[in-house]
């Protein structure tokens, strides 16, 4: 018999609960932090601390056909422009402010070398492991969250993401804080407190990814689900609170984009449709194992995992009702962009950081599987997917990210034969 909801949410953490989440992210520092300089920075990283400078895209507005005699160092914090030029800095950008100044402030601190960019991406990927936790506490108590979290800290996914400089660890933890906000109203009560953390880390996420937007919907479907009418002003606080902060500097962003979305997500090719619904089933080996390893797993294995993932969890859906909130997040977040690549052509599943924050969900419901339903076995499905990205997380350490090119050596060697009136 499963408890309820209400139930679980009025327990404590128990000290033996708080001692194991403790090792849990003890291992997750050390995944994430391992080697974390190893992989030089890639194009994105760079843009991102270019964008963190307060420059915006200036690369992309180099006058072309000319010349740089003397070349401006794009990423230096050296007569960089104050923080809060960040803010209208964005036209030609994809993305929101917010993570852009966050990292500034952070290699104000740490600097801008890779390992210094990226250690933020690895504590909020960090932060998200506790925040999801207690989302996963509060719907199905504290065995399964235990459980929960120690995939998400283990997942190579999430530690790929943990050492880029991007916004994806970022997004990830504030749609989970908002989430966390949003269930302990349901199940606390409301105060202005929890109110408050959920209208911010709503407005938080949609100005750190415009992606956010699915994470969001789907919490509003949960809330109308559940009838929380105290979720109405929260909501409400955040739309506004977006669109006084960001709404005219939207405009201006939208306007500075050229037609047409970038030419890599969109494909010509009349089997596009097929290869989405490959793509599909293999996606949630990627949030599992990373999308360096995705590969290396059968192909029957990566059909049950997403069968177990994706309708598994719809069919037990009138028995286990704490889990809801997983469904319509997988759904919401994943969803549109599946249709999208199915009937628009599009490639959105091939690139793992579009698809990244539905992965929480998949990891609590394989974590909340209880079949069979003996209680010796009842922890089968999770145990054994922790064991899976634990394997490959050891991998990932023995042998190193193996997802980008380090362009670092010829740099070195450019640098070395060179001379200083030959052109580059």
């Amino acid at each position: 018999m499963v408890e309820s909801a209400s139930d679980l949410s009025a327990r404590p953490v128990k000290r033996g609960s708080c001692a194991l989440l403790v090792v849990i992210l003890l291992v997750g520092a050390f995944l994430r932090f391992y080697d974390i300089s190893r992989a030089s920075l890639w194009m994105d990283e760079i843009w991102s601390i270019e964008i963190s400078t307060g420059r915006g895209s200036t690369h992309d507005r180099l006058a072309s056909g000319v010349i740089q005699t003397t070349p401006i160092d794009l990423t230096s914090l050296d007569g960089a422009p104050s923080w809060w030029h960040i803010w209208n800095s964005m036209n030609g950008v994809t993305h929101p402010p917010l993570y852009h100044v966050i990292l500034r402030w952070w290699m104000d601190v740490f600097t801008n070398s890779p390992g210094g960019a990226r250690s933020l991406s690895a504590v909020l990927s960090l932060a998200a492991v506790v925040a999801f936790f207690d989302v996963c506490r509060l719907l199905h108590g504290q065995r399964i969250a235990l459980l929960a979290a120690a995939i998400m800290a283990l997942s190579p996914l999430q530690i790929e993401f943990a050492q880029e400089a991007r916004s994806y660890p970022m997004l990830i933890l504030l749609a989970l804080v908002a989430a966390d906000a949003l269930v302990r109203l349901e199940f606390l009560g409301n105060n202005r407190g929890r109110a408050i953390a959920l209208a911010l880390s709503l407005a938080g996420s949609a100005l750190t990814h415009y992606f956010a937007v699915g994470a969001i919907a789907g919490l509003g479907v949960y809330a109308l689900a559940k009838r929380l009418r105290s979720a109405i002003k929260p909501f409400a606080a955040a739309a506004i609170l977006v669109c006084v902060l960001w709404g005219w500097e939207f405009i201006r962003q939208v306007h500075s984009l050229p037609a047409g979305g970038p030419a890599f997500l969109f494909s010509d090719d009349p089997q596009r449709g097929h290869i989405a619904v490959l793509h599909l089933v293999g996606m949630c080996g990627q949030w599992l194992v990373g999308q360096a390893n995705a590969g290396a797993l059968p192909e029957w294995v990566l059909v049950i995992l997403s069968l177990v993932a994706f309708v598994f969890p719809l069919i037990r859906l009138r028995w286990r009702r704490d889990t809801l909130l997983w469904v319509i997040w997988v759904i919401a977040t994943a969803g549109p962009l599946a249709g999208s690549d199915i009937f628009r052509h599009s490639t959105f599943l091939e690139f793992p950081r579009y698809t990244v924050l539905a992965s929480p969900a998949v990891y609590a419901l394989l974590a909340s599987i209880d079949w069979p339903p003996r209680p010796v076995m009842r922890d089968t499905a999770g145990l054994c997917t922790l064991v899976l990205v634990a394997i490959f997380a050891a991998m990932r350490v023995y042998q190193g990210p193996q997802s980008k090119e380090d362009w670092r050596e010829l740099a070195g060697h450019l640098d070395h034969q060179a001379g200083g009136d030959e052109l580059l």
